[in-house]
């Protein structure tokens, strides 16, 4: 029986699992804005997006740190620029901003290329392992069974 590639799947799950947790903090910035509504502030509509675009350059930067790439070096941001910038997403000035869609734009592009060569690697990887199992392969015998002679 063959195997089955379940790389997509994976995929498609991460991804599910990323827009649920950003929906999610996505509702905690809500119930506290509307504590903030009573208390006599009004926050901005676009404080949300800028949140929610901080947070997404954020969750990639961590995806490329597990995966060994060194996002930090290679983009020159800093964890505590990040942190900061999730702080106080409203009081960004149009430079930051910009610098941060920049930034945001780069780490995109990188991790889609990271993510297109490393599924095309697996799946290379287990081509290459199932071939060379095949070579030896015995029809109608178990494989776990040992040849008598």
């Amino acid at each position: 029986m063959a195997k089955t590639n379940f790389t997509k799947v994976e995929g498609m799950l991460d991804e599910g699992l990323r827009k649920m947790t950003v929906e999610h903090l996505l509702n905690l910035t809500e119930t506290s804005s509307e504590d903030d509504k009573t208390s006599g502030k009004v926050p901005e509509k676009h404080t949300q997006a800028r949140l929610k675009s901080i947070l997404t350059l954020q969750r990639d930067m961590k995806f490329l740190d597990k995966a060994e790439q060194e996002p930090y070096e290679l983009f020159s941001v800093s964890k505590k620029n990040i942190g900061k910038y999730l702080k106080n997403p409203d009081t960004l000035t149009s430079e930051e901003w910009e610098e941060i869609k920049e930034i945001q734009s780069k780490v995109h592009k990188f991790r889609k290329e990271f993510e297109k060569n490393s599924i095309q690697n697996n799946n290379d990887d287990l081509i290459e392992q199932q071939r060379r199992s095949q070579v030896t392969k015995r029809f109608n015998i178990n494989e776990k069974w040992l040849p008598l002679s």
